[in-house]
């Protein structure tokens, strides 16, 4: 029993100690370090914290437990991001198509096959970009809308009220930070409706992610949101629908 309890001990605080290295590299916007360790926790220590306590797990195991989950969407989320960056920078360049119209036969053929290769890796990457553009964008949604109560929010209030300033501090920073992650995805990929849908998650009470962006953050995300609704066709209030001016005239 003695030795069951002490291997309880060390996997809580190998996620606990990770959990709050990782949160203070996240503070400090310093995701390449938070990576590393991340990376450094075992694979499987939620798997073992759950079949060494079971039903016993105390609150703060299962916060601990928890905030590991909400670091890891995080942490893929800016993972899938750097992903879709680097595929949408890594477009197939046009070849030059040197040799066909006036050219010899061979050089024409020649030229033709070039284009339908062209046209192949661009049909490749459009649809890989595709894919990627949407694992990213529910991957932040994710992190938007996590389960339960929000992202880096205790399952259990311990009463630790360092932990939640912590915690929150943190929110403050990531969830802005997402957002506009967010919006340059949607809006590079010309899905400027769903940037419009974005601000009503925003003010959603249910949610209240309002509350973590400051006055300069809310301003910018309304420009972005303003921009997006006049692109796709929707009034700065997300309505795309204008009302017809016959109705207007039998309303009045």
């Amino acid at each position: 029993r003695p030795h069951s309890m002490t291997k309880k001990a060390v996997v809580s605080t190998q996620s606990t100690g990770g959990n709050r290295l990782i949160r203070r590299f996240l503070g400090a916007r310093k995701h390449t370090p938070a990576c590393a360790v991340f990376e450094m926790i075992p694979a499987d220590t939620i798997e073992t914290i759950q079949k060494q306590w079971g039903e016993e797990t105390p609150a703060k195991v299962g916060n601990a437990v928890r905030e590991y989950l909400c670091l890891r969407a995080y942490l893929d989320t800016h993972q899938a991001y750097n992903d879709w960056c680097s595929h949408s920078a890594n477009r197939p360049t046009t070849p030059t198509f040197e040799g066909g119209e006036g050219g010899t036969f061979s050089e024409q053929v020649a030229v033709e096959e070039k284009k339908k290769s062209h046209e192949l890796a661009m049909q490749r990457w459009e649809q890989h970009l595709i894919v990627q553009t949407q694992l990213t964008r529910d991957k932040m949604l994710n992190v938007l809308l996590f389960i339960d109560g929000g992202w880096m929010i205790d399952e259990v209030d311990t009463g630790d009220v360092e932990r939640r300033e912590q915690l929150e501090s943190l929110r403050r920073v990531c969830i802005p930070s997402t957002t506009f992650l967010l919006v340059n995805v949607l809006t590079e990929s010309g899905q400027d409706a769903a940037v419009v849908e974005l601000a009503d998650y925003l003010a959603s009470e249910q949610y209240q992610l309002y509350t973590l962006f400051t006055k300069e953050e809310l301003r910018r995300f309304l420009v972005r949101v303003y921009e997006s609704s006049i692109r796709c066709g929707c009034d700065p209030l997300g309505f795309n629908e204008p009302v017809a001016e016959e109705q207007l005239a039998e309303d009045n």
